[in-house]
């Protein structure tokens, strides 16, 4: 049985069109639903928390910011902010902490539960990579006492696109990682890969060794952002984990697509997986069609599983995506909303997304 103080639920942490603060408020009452504890909002074109982090949220930021904060604390799941600090360690000085001080200040008023530092998506040819990425993090934790902090590094799998597109990981980094950041940070971890498509017990064991701790798995299913992910809709349960990997885990997020209401499905799935020792994908997914579509539209989208999963957008006919737009735009529901939209080519991501 999992520990009362594992966090287990979703990352907000796509990029290209982002949830509405609407949906976010229905995304949490889902997460308290089903059994998961756990919404961080980091959303990569919020650039108040990114390139543009220096710079105060607009007021609506900070009422929307509030109310998440509240609807969190109302449902009984713990609210975290996923903050990336953009280059920060080319000059940590005593300016840069004076600033750094200052958005930390602001993102505290929304009382987190959780920060995240995420240097995720960010060049890494930096002399002593690790050490000044951990003094950073433990400034932050220092400063934010009370705050549990996760700390997502530049190198957060052992995928080589990583080294492609941010530079060669430098060498012994997760050791130096482990030996340098406090104890108690968490250190997100997304597989071998960026996109796992297999995660098993033995790699989480050796990828602890390295850490020094278990790592906080940042699940990227079924996240759907990046030139080549957003023509595909990820509507299928959880496959491919070994069913024991959470005893090797300091927590579970899974990162959804940016189609909040579709990502129900299979993120409903991953709630049984983390409940059940017995988890069997394809009941998980007929469980969670009964769930949270209705029984006159169950067929119809269970049949669009395969097709959007495997064919996705640029494979689909004209004639496919017409009988999908024409059969979605009768349906008075949210989630065949988000199906007319991806058909139109709403959710298109360019370059901002560099893994792909």
């Amino acid at each position: 049985m999992l520990a009362k103080s594992f966090l287990s639920g979703t990352v907000e942490g796509f990029f290209g069109p982002a949830w509405s603060w609407e949906d976010r408020e229905d995304h949490i009452g889902f997460l308290k639903d089903y059994g998961l504890n756990y919404y961080i909002y980091a959303p990569k074109s919020d650039p108040f928390l990114r390139k543009q982090w220096t710079s105060p949220f607009p007021k609506n930021h900070l009422v929307e910011l509030r109310r998440i904060s509240k609807t969190c604390k109302k449902n009984n799941v713990f609210f975290g902010i996923g903050f990336s600090p953009f280059e920060i360690f080319h000059n940590f000085s005593s300016d840069a902490k004076q600033r750094l001080k200052r958005k930390l200040d602001e993102i505290c008023e929304f009382s987190p539960d959780v920060i995240g530092i995420f240097f995720d998506d960010m060049d890494g040819r930096i002399n002593d990579l690790a050490i000044l990425q951990s003094q950073i993090v433990n400034y932050i934790q220092k400063e934010c006492n009370g705050i549990t902090i996760q700390f997502c590094p530049t190198y957060y799998s052992y995928d080589p696109i990583l080294d492609k597109v941010f530079g060669k990981r430098p060498k012994n980094y997760l050791e130096s990682l482990g030996n340098c950041l406090n104890p108690d940070v968490s250190i997100m971890w997304t597989g071998e890969n960026v996109v796992s498509s297999k995660i098993t017990c033995d790699h989480l064991i050796e990828v602890s060794g390295r850490l020094g701790r278990k790592p906080f798995l940042w699940d990227n299913y079924p996240v759907n952002d990046g030139p080549k992910n957003w023509k595909y809709l990820f509507l299928d349960a959880l496959r491919n984990r070994e069913s024991d990997i959470k005893y090797h885990l300091s927590g579970y997020v899974a990162n959804p697509m940016n189609q909040a209401h579709l990502s129900k499905i299979p993120l409903h799935t991953i709630a049984q997986f983390l409940k059940n020792p017995s988890y069997c994908p394809s009941k998980a997914l007929d469980n969670a069609m009964s769930d949270l579509i209705d029984s006159k539209h169950r067929s119809f989208l269970k049949s669009l599983v395969i097709p959007l999963k495997n064919k996705g957008w640029d494979k689909l006919t004209g004639e496919e995506k017409a009988k999908i737009k024409i059969e979605a735009s009768m349906l008075q529901a949210p989630w065949a909303n988000e199906l007319v939209k991806w058909v139109d080519g709403y959710y298109k991501v360019g370059q901002d997304c560099l893994t792909q």
